[in-house]
C-alpha cells in the first residue's frame, strides 16, 4: 500500500499496464515520489520513501529511506536526519554512491557528521555512548579508522578512544593505536587519563604526568621544524630525561627557586643530599669528557661589572686532577690560576696570603680535670703533656692557649683527630694572655714570665731567672689585679 506524491505530471507511455488483473494500453505510471508500507511479515511493516531518479520523469523510483522496527536506513549522497540507527553510503542498486554527510540540527553539514545546538553559555552538543551493563572493566569506545580494518580475524581498528569503568563510579580514558606493520597488528595503549593524572605508557599514573614507555634515549638531532622540548624514559630502571632542541633550556627564567633533593629551596639553585646510605657521594658533580674542554668547571660572573661576555669571570675547575681557582678578564680571554691544589696536597698561590687570625697555633695534648680555657699559660709536664703553669720563672713554659678576647689563630698546626684532650697553643703572633699585676704593675713592652698564680703570667723583674722562661712582650698595661692583656708571643 502506497501514497504517491507528484510534483509534475507523470509521463504517458504505450507500455502495457496491469491494473487489478486487467491488461490494457495507456499510461506506464511513474510517480515523482512515493511513501509505501511494505510488509516484513510477523505483523511488522517497513515504511519506505522513494523518489524518481533525476534526469527524466520516468527514470524509475529509487529507495531513499526505510524505517524498520530496528532503526532507520538512509541512502544517498547527502542526507540530514535527526536520528539514524544506521546510515548506508549507497542505495541497493547504486553502489557508486560512497560519501554521506549527516547533519543533526543543521541542513548543511560541513563534514561527514555535524551536530549543532544553539546553547549560548551552556553545554553544546553531546554524543552519548552508554554501556548499560556497568561494573569494573565495562567500557564504551569510539573507533577512528584511517584505513579499512582487516576483513579477516578479530576486528582491529586503527585507533580507539575508550572509557574503562574502574568499578568505583569513575572512568579511565584510554587512547590506543594499532601497532605499526600490519592492519591487524593489535591495539597498544599510548596514553591514559585518570583522576590521579596522565600516564604515558603507564596504566596507574602516580602523579599529574607519569611516563614509563616508550623506552628510548634522546634523539641526536631533530629537523628544524620539529625542534622543541622532549621528555622521555630510557627504561623503568634506566635514566629519565628532559632535552631541548633548537635552543637552550631555561629553568624558572621568570624567577622562583629550583631545588634538587629538597622540596623547600631557599636559593635560585638549592642542592641537598638525601639519605642515600653512602657518605662518599657528593651533593653535586660537574663532569666533562669533551676533548675541546677537558676541565669540568664552574664559573661565576658579576654582570654589574659588564655584560656576560665582557665582565671578569672566576672559575673553579679540575684540570688534570689539579683543583684550581682562576680568573679570566672576560669570557673570551684566557686567564691564570690564582690557587692550585695538586693531587699530592701541595697548595700553590699566585699572590699573597692574607689571614684574619692573629697567631700561629699548634694543637697539643693536655692533662687535668678540665681543658684549660683560652688565655691560660701552659707548661710541659714530665710525660710531655701540657698543664696549667703554677710556678714563677718556670723554664718549662710552652705558651698561651689561643682564642681569648678578640684574637683567633690564623694558622692551626697538627689539627688531627685524637682521643686525648687537645688545645691550640699560640707559638708566635698576638694572643690575649691571663696576667697577674699583684707582683708588679705591667707596662707596655714588659717581658712576661710564669707566675705563682695558676695559669697567669707576670712581669719578669729578675733578669737572671727570666732567661728561658719568657713568654712574650706586653702590648697593653695593667696597673694591678688580674686580667687579660694582649701580648706578642716570643718564647725566650
Amino acid at each position: 500500500m502506497a501514497i504517491d506524491l507528484n510534483t509534475y505530471p507523470p509521463p504517458a507511455s504505450s507500455s502495457p499496464v496491469v491494473v487489478e488483473g486487467k491488461v490494457g494500453t495507456g499510461t506506464q505510471y511513474n510517480p515523482s515520489s512515493r511513501i509505501e508500507a511494505s510488509s516484513a511479515g510477523n505483523f511488522e511493516a517497513d515504511i519506505v520513501f522513494l523518489s524518481n531518479n533525476p534526469g527524466a520523469p520516468d527514470n524509475g523510483l529509487m529507495e531513499r529511506m526505510r524505517i524498520t522496527p530496528g532503526g532507520t536506513t538512509v541512502y544517498g549522497t547527502m542526507c540530514t536526519v535527526p536520528l539514524a540507527a544506521s546510515i548506508k553510503t549507497g542505495g541497493p542498486s547504486d553502489p557508486a554512491v560512497t560519501n554521506v554527510s549527516v547533519g543533526i540540527g543543521t541542513a548543511t553539514p560541513r563534514s561527514a557528521m555535524e551536530a549543532t545546538v544553539n546553547a549560548p553559555g551552556a553545554l553544546g552538543p553531546v554524543v552519548t555512548l552508554t554501556n548499560t551493563g556497568g561494573n569494573a572493566n565495562a567500557s564504551a569506545a569510539l573507533d577512528l579508522n584511517t584505513y579499512s580494518p582487516s576483513a579477516t580475524g578479530t576486528y582491529n581498528p586503527s585507533s580507539r578512544i575508550e572509557a574503562l569503568d574502574t568499578g568505583n563510579y569513575s572512568n579511565h580514558i584510554i587512547f590506543l593505536a594499532n601497532k605499526p606493520g600490519a592492519a591487524n597488528s593489535g591495539l597498544v595503549e599510548t596514553m591514559r587519563i585518570t583522576t590521579a593524572g596522565v600516564g604515558i605508557g603507564e596504566e596507574n599514573p602516580a602523579a599529574a604526568l607519569h611516563i614509563t614507555d616508550p623506552s628510548n634515549a634522546p634523539p641526536g638531532a631533530l629537523a628544524a621544524s620539529d625542534n622543541g622540548l622532549l621528555l622521555g624514559s630510557n627504561g623503568t630502571s634506566n635514566y629519565k630525561w628532559i632535552q631541548s632542541y633548537g635552543g637552550p633550556l631555561g629553568l624558572n627564567p621568570m624567577g622562583n627557586n629550583v631545588g634538587v633533593g629538597t622540596e623547600s629551596p631557599i636559593a635560585p639553585l638549592h642542592l641537598a643530599a638525601p639519605a642515600l646510605g653512602n657518605s662518599n657521594l657528593p651533593v653535586g658533580l660537574i663532569e666533562s669528557n669533551s676533548s675541546n674542554n677537558p676541565s669540568p668547571r664552574l664559573g661565576f660572573v658579576d654582570t654589574s661589572l659588564g655584560a656576560n661576555a665582557s665582565a671578569p669571570v672566576w672559575f673553579i675547575d679540575n684540570s688534570q686532577d689539579n683543583f684550581r681557582i682562576f680568573r679570566q678578564p672576560n669570557a673570551a680571554t684566557a686567564g691564570a690560576a690564582w690557587l692550585t691544589i695538586n693531587n699530592a696536597g701541595l697548595i700553590s698561590v699566585a699572590g699573597d696570603i692574607v689571614l684574619t687570625g692573629a697567631d700561629c697555633a699548634e694543637q697539643f695534648d693536655v692533662t687535668g680535670a678540665a681543658p684549660p680555657e683560652p688565655g691560660t699559660v701552659l707548661v710541659i709536664d714530665k710525660e710531655g703533656y701540657l698543664r696549667e703553669s703554677s710556678e714563677a720563672y718556670d723554664k718549662k713554659v710552652a705558651g698561651v692557649v689561643s682564642g681569648a678576647g678578640e684574637y683567633r689563630h690564623g694558622i692551626l698546626l697538627d689539627g688531627k683527630p685524637s682521643d686525648e684532650r687537645r688545645v691550640p697553643l699560640a707559638l708566635t703572633g698576638k694572643v690575649y694572655c691571663k696576667v697577674d699585676a699583684q707582683y708588679s704593675p705591667i707596662e707596655v713592652g714588659d717581658l712576661l714570665t710564669t707566675s705563682p698564680t695558676p695559669g697567669h703570667a707576670m712581669k719578669a723583674t729578675e733578669g737572671a731567672r727570666a732567661f728561658g722562661s719568657v713568654i712574650g712582650k706586653a702590648l697593653r698595661a695593667l696597673e694591678g689585679g688580674q686580667g687579660l692583656v694582649p701580648i706578642l708571643v716570643s718564647l725566650q
